[in-house]
């Protein structure tokens, strides 16, 4: 363990990473599919279909839902390497919220869409 991770909290940020990449891939799948057009209804579907599954299956996709949310609070140093896969699925939910909300200009919509996630 400390030749390939150095510490064991770096073999826990290592584990959960691959855990977030696994949930980020099955989220960026189900939005970037979305259709400009699609109803606001669908694209929340989208977006929360991987997390409520893992809620739904309970077990360890529960259990490893609830440490990502953890360490969501308090990211390890590596997690900025995620940020353009979380830049691509906010551009892809962005792109049918402004396709269903002309009138609500840009950077109302993301600042929604942070509270919304927060929540």
């Amino acid at each position: 363990m400390s030749y390939h991770f150095g510490s064991l909290r770096a073999l826990c940020d290592a584990a959960v990473e691959l855990a977030l990449e696994r949930y980020l891939d099955a989220q960026q799948k189900a939005v970037s599919a979305l259709e400009r057009r699609s109803s606001l209804e669908t694209l929340a579907t989208a977006f929360a279909r991987p997390m409520i599954h893992a809620v739904a299956a309970g077990g360890r996709d529960f259990a490893v839902m609830r440490i990502v949310a953890r360490f969501g609070i308090d990211p390890p140093q590596g997690w900025g390497r995620l940020d353009a896969r979380f830049d691509q699925i906010r551009a892809d939910v962005l792109r049918v919220l402004r396709t269903n909300l002309p009138e609500v200009k840009k950077a109302e919509l993301i600042f929604r869409t942070r509270c919304a996630l927060e929540c």
